[in-house]
């Protein structure tokens, strides 16, 4: 289980920074199943937060993690329960909500 969700960070990022390398960035976790990344200042990141949910992505946006709800230029990108096909559909469906 632990090399398979390595295996599944690895490809993760590997996506990520292929093709969204201008919007996030972040770096590899010691642990968990998520990864917090911080998000271009110029991508609203509530809107693309709403747009990935209609292209089957759910992500958390950072502002869901203050008190008083201030926006937050992060997003919490789960992972644990995917394959590499389907972190690869993620990552694509995401840059889509971008436009």
């Amino acid at each position: 289980m632990v090399r398979r969700v390595a295996r599944s960070e690895r490809r993760l990022l590997d996506g990520r920074r292929a093709h969204l390398p201008e919007v996030l960035s972040f770096e590899m976790p010691r642990g968990g199943m998520a990864i917090w990344a911080r998000v271009a200042p110029d991508v609203p990141v509530d809107r693309w937060v709403r747009r990935a949910a209609e292209e089957g992505v759910h992500l958390l946006c950072g502002s869901q993690f203050t008190f008083d709800r201030s926006p937050l230029q992060r997003v919490r990108l789960g992972f644990a329960a995917m394959n590499a096909t389907e972190l690869l559909e993620a990552t694509l469906r995401l840059r889509r909500a971008l436009s």
